[in-house]
């Protein structure tokens, strides 16, 4: 009965240890996993021959492959947690690394803005509550404005106006790169006088 627990702890123990190297060498996941600025960086594995990121953001999970120093694309605004495992040759994966934590706080700038029938539009940016306007022609006018609104009503004076919109958060931490311009010309006879 001792011959055979001793047999199948062996056994156990034998497993483990296959179960838990790569030929012969502890699979240990990358450490110092850091995200700063959409940069990331991590401790590589020795003969690792690539590296996986789980991105997660709330009820979202994304897994991209990457290399330490890479930058990380396309993060919107918002809290996100991440974890790296290095991928050897033979296919063999190592555990996760620890979870860190890091945030976006830039929002991300409005895309999509257009004048149809002398309205404003674009789309809206996660994260934000407002968007602020600017309008440049012979002076700069900042206007907080929503999409769609009509721009002959808004006391800005005959003139040519160059237009960005910029998105923010509730108070103001966050706020976005200008939009794209785009050009719109209020002549005096459009004015609501």
């Amino acid at each position: 009965m001792k011959k055979l627990l001793f047999i199948s702890l062996l056994v156990f123990g034998l497993f483990l240890f296959v179960g838990c190297n790569k030929g012969g060498k502890a699979v240990n996941p990358p450490s110092g996993l850091k995200i700063e600025n959409g940069i990331v960086t991590f401790d590589e594995v020795t003969d690792a021959t690539s590296y996986k990121l789980e991105l997660t953001k709330g009820e979202s999970t994304q897994t991209i492959d990457v290399k330490s120093g890479d930058t990380l694309k396309d993060l919107t605004f918002g809290t996100y947690q991440a974890k790296v495992k290095a991928i050897f040759s033979d296919g063999t994966e190592s555990d996760w690394s620890s979870v860190v934590s890091f945030s976006i706080s830039k929002l991300s700038a409005p895309t999509n803005v257009k004048i149809n029938n002398s309205k404003l539009y674009w789309d809206n940016v996660e994260g934000a509550t407002k968007y602020l306007v600017t309008f440049k022609g012979q002076t700069e006018v900042k206007k907080e404005l929503k999409s769609g609104q009509l721009l002959t009503n808004l006391g800005l004076a005959a003139d040519e106006y160059k237009i960005t919109v910029q998105a923010l958060n509730d108070d103001d931490s966050a706020i976005s790169d200008a939009s794209s311009e785009v050009t719109f010309t209020i002549e005096l006879e459009q004015l609501d006088v």
